[in-house]
């Protein structure tokens, strides 16, 4: 009877486990059937299991079931629904990671180029320094030439009255002399002049007040073309 009942009702089963069911449905109402002959012989009271009990126990299993299957189908499709969004994360986690790795990777290649520039940066401006302060030593070394001349000035003045018309064109020559012009060749020529003993303002002071203007004008233009031809490359890089 139960085959007959449930052999068209949709089960999530296979067919061995339904046959199974079946088979057990049928050993309860043998079970119940006993227990009711039992009943009888204990307490003399009559109670039988008639097939409209056996079908309405039928009935009450299917609509259990449906019930049950409903149940565990929502929960089911919940779980299946969590597990999406679970997959759906972890595949956003991956990306993530993946493009994090790449972002680092970019990352560090930029502090590289930075730590590379303040290294450079660093370097010119220590170079540039150093030019700084040999400027600033011929920049003194020439204040102090100006400085010794201004002291023999009041001398060299009355001396330099009645030579006034020659020394202001000499004057005029040296002022008008384009100092940037001044080579290697011009300052080894002067280096046998520059190694004499006598050649230094005081001799020259003594031989000639006027001569010794020359000789500084000639020792500081050799001191200047050696720091000039170290500064006339860093002047043309800032300009351009």
């Amino acid at each position: 009877v139960s085959e007959h009942f449930l052999s068209l009702f949709d089960m999530d089963c296979t067919a061995d486990t339904k046959r199974e069911i079946v088979q057990c449905m049928g050993s309860f109402q043998d079970g119940v059937a006993e227990k009711c002959s039992d009943y009888f012989q204990r307490y003399r009271r009559s109670t039988h299991v008639t097939p409209k009990s056996y079908l309405s126990f039928i009935q009450g299993y299917k609509t259990t079931y449906k019930e049950k299957h409903a149940e565990v189908q929502t929960l089911a499709n919940r779980v299946n629904t969590g597990l999406e969004k679970l997959k759906e994360a972890s595949e956003s986690v991956a990306a993530l990671s993946r493009e994090l790795e790449v972002k680092e990777k970019e990352l560090q290649v930029a502090n590289e180029k930075a730590d590379m520039v303040l290294k450079e940066v660093t370097v010119k401006a220590q170079a540039a320094e150093k030019v700084k302060g040999e400027v600033q030593k011929v920049k003194d070394k020439a204040q102090a030439i100006v400085d010794s001349i201004s002291v023999d000035k009041a001398i060299a003045e009355e001396k330099l009255e009645a030579a006034k018309p020659a020394l202001e064109e000499a004057e005029t020559a040296l002022q008008q002399f384009p100092k940037d012009t001044i080579n290697e060749e011009t300052v080894e020529l002067l280096s046998p002049y520059f190694e004499m003993v006598d050649y230094n303002i005081e001799t020259a002071k003594r031989v000639c007040g006027n001569v010794a203007g020359l000789c500084s004008w000639t020792k500081a233009m050799a001191v200047f073309f050696s720091i000039n031809k170290e500064v006339l490359p860093l002047k043309v890089s800032l300009l351009n």
